[in-house]
């Protein structure tokens, strides 16, 4: 199942692991928003704020454009999850799939 880009997938899913990130990546997930826009959605104190944008800009779930003042989720980190959930939900149905198809046990599993 894990390809070598999967490698990525425990850290962005570290950082959405977190209210506040996560409210932020749902913010950006409907349009680019600059800091400041982005600061009053979200209802933490400005040093809160701050730590967790840098930790989203370290790993690189959210981005800038240079010259723009708008954030925007990285759509390659967008796409990478899509296709991880894809193939995990893959996995899971063909196992539910496999587990639905085995005949019956008999009395007492025999």
């Amino acid at each position: 199942m894990a390809g070598p880009d999967f490698a990525r997938i425990p850290d962005i899913i570290a950082m959405l692991n977190n209210g506040t990130r996560r409210h932020v990546c749902e913010y950006l997930a409907m349009q680019p928003l600059t800091m400041q826009q982005l600061s009053q959605y979200v209802s933490v104190k400005q040093p809160t704020f701050s730590y967790h944008m840098g930790a989203l800009f370290d790993s690189e779930l959210v981005t800038w454009r240079f010259g723009d003042d708008l954030l925007y989720l990285n759509p390659t980190h967008v796409a990478l999850l899509q296709r991880y959930a894809c193939e995990v939900l893959a996995d899971h149905n063909r196992a539910t799939k496999s587990l639905l198809e085995t005949p019956p046990l008999g009395p007492l599993g025999l």
